[in-house]
């Protein structure tokens, strides 16, 4: 029941967004973005994939109690799947961001697997690390530098969009480019993130 109850939420979720917009939204007027962020985007019935994701992880995890056994091969093969998809993910809409509009259907299933794939190479990630097998990646990982990072609460992720849109919406006037304001927007978009 469980299996059936994700597909139907994930299906149910990316029509919804697939037939409210063409997609890619990035390259759409800023109103339909703008309708896009407040009706599809924040919604939490389109990131129930990702969500699952993490959830059946960490049952996994929690019940192999972080160890897991895997062989040099199939360990090898599953980092360069996880980074060759991860990549393709991150890159497949680079042509939509240059103007060529992908075809409805291209951007229907890029919209509909996209950020499951991605919640699934992050996933392969958590696993490795957290079962032994990630190697030097979990070296930097693990570092000490990350600590401060680590530290952040989920409600600081939360709350980011709300600090830029009001920085953003509270100028009167347009911007002009000064180092100093650059340096200034990076700094708070780096603290925000």
């Amino acid at each position: 029941m469980g299996r059936n109850n994700f597909y139907s939420c994930q299906y149910t979720s990316d029509e919804i967004e697939s037939a409210f917009l063409q997609l890619p939204v990035i390259c759409r007027p800023l109103n339909v973005m703008n309708e896009y962020y407040g009706k599809i985007y924040i919604k939490p019935y389109c990131r129930v994939g990702p969500y699952l994701v993490g959830i059946a992880l960490g049952y996994i995890i929690h019940s192999s109690n972080g160890k897991f056994k895997i062989s040099k091969t199939r360990n090898f093969s599953c980092w360069f799947c996880a980074i060759s998809i991860g990549v393709a993910v991150l890159l497949a809409m680079s042509p939509a961001n240059n103007g060529t509009l992908p075809s409805d259907a291209v951007a229907a299933v890029y919209s509909a697997s996209s950020r499951i794939i991605w919640a699934a190479c992050l996933g392969w990630v958590t696993f490795a690390c957290v079962s032994g097998n990630g190697g030097f990646i979990n070296s930097i990982l693990s570092s000490k530098i990350f600590i401060p990072l680590s530290r952040l609460s989920y409600s600081a992720y939360l709350i980011h969009p709300i600090v830029i849109a009001a920085f953003y919406g509270s100028r009167e006037s347009a911007f002009d480019f000064s180092h100093y304001l650059m340096v200034w927007i990076y700094q708070q978009k780096f603290m925000s993130f």
